[in-house]
């Protein structure tokens, strides 16, 4: 097929056509210097005017010598043709051979360095061949330029997405890990689901801290009531700016809550909260959340004080009292008008 594809083709290489000329004429750039023959573009336009059919003629003479080469590289009207003269040539073999291509997905792709030309027009079969910019081959992606800077662009992603994956698997220390995951947990907490779990748990702690956190038409708040013997001994409310979330002012209750143990002189204490979102954050023990990170230092403080704390979640609105008035609590000191005692934007703002 080569040796048929570079032979002559005199009836496959018709004269060049007045419209040929023209686009040809129209395509190059008066700044550019001349080639071998000395003519300017200003020189063949003037040609042109003067005798078109001198210069047509001209052309289809050199054309029938094959004289081009002399004077420089082939034109783009002759690769053209040499495409298309291919495109078919690959077409009629593939024909022979009962194989069909499929031109409407096939792509061409012109390599040249040029700021101005016109795209060349191949067909194959009566099919357009569209032309790109770019071309896949075997995962690297060719350029019209030859600048591979897209290929490069699509690796580098590639590979940082890679490190992406392998640094959220990998930690910063190399060791083996100590312990068993249930001695690692700094902080556990118990679920109360009925009354009766309910009153045990009441019963084995002196002090009950009851917290919550709420949202009100864009203002939020936070609150704890601290009960002895079925009493309340004292609460506080706690005004938080209205960027935070519900779930910032449930754990600014909690850590308000152990800054208070930390004051206390009893020996046993309970921290109710009915924000199981809240809890396990805690329990996880991984998170490097300010208030987390807080929480967790007064609650190591308070096991050095030889003081006794337990974590309970709580239904919400379950009718026990320090809950409710926990509750209560919240949403008044959404409504106060004083100056926020936390004021940090959550990531999600």
């Amino acid at each position: 097929m080569a040796k048929q594809i570079n032979e002559d083709h005199g009836e496959h290489d018709p004269s060049f056509t007045w419209d040929e000329l023209q686009a040809s004429m129209k395509s190059f750039n008066p700044k550019k210097a001349p080639g071998a023959d000395g003519f300017t573009a200003d020189i063949c336009e003037q040609i042109m005017l003067e005798d078109p059919n001198l210069l047509l003629a001209t052309m289809n003479k050199c054309l029938e010598l094959v004289a081009f080469q002399q004077f420089g590289r082939k034109p783009l009207v002759g690769h053209e043709r040499t495409a298309n003269r291919v495109l078919s040539s690959v077409e009629k073999w593939g024909k022979n051979n009962k194989l069909k291509f499929a031109p409407h997905k096939t792509k061409a792709m012109l390599i040249t360095n040029k700021q101005k030309f016109d795209a060349p027009k191949l067909n194959m079969g009566g099919t357009t061949i569209q032309m790109s910019d770019e071309i896949k081959i075997l995962g690297l992606i060719i350029d019209k330029k030859l600048t591979f800077n897209n290929h490069v662009k699509t690796a580098t992603n590639k590979a940082i997405q890679i490190y992406k994956q392998v640094a959220r698997a990998a930690r910063k220390g190399w060791s083996h890990c100590d312990g068993t995951p249930c001695e690692r947990l700094i902080i556990k907490y118990e679920n109360l689901e009925n009354d009766e779990q309910t009153k045990i748990a009441i019963d084995k702690c002196n002090v009950q801290l009851y917290t919550d956190g709420s949202k009100i038409d864009g203002f939020v708040g936070a609150a704890y009531t601290k009960w002895i013997e079925g009493k309340e001994q004292k609460h506080k409310k706690l005004k938080l700016m209205s960027c935070c979330t519900v779930f910032q002012a449930e754990l600014f209750a909690i850590n308000s809550a152990t800054e208070e143990i930390l004051r206390c002189s009893e020996d046993s204490f309970g921290i109710f909260s009915d924000s199981r979102s809240s809890l396990d954050i805690l329990k996880n023990g991984n998170s490097t959340h300010p208030l987390v990170t807080k929480i967790t230092k007064n609650i190591n403080n308070i096991k050095l004080q030889k003081k006794q704390i337990t974590l309970y979640w709580i239904k919400a609105h379950n009718g026990l009292e320090g809950n409710e008035r926990a509750d209560q609590l919240a949403k008044e000191a959404a409504k106060k008008k004083a100056k926020p005692e936390y004021d940090k934007c959550p990531i999600a703002f």
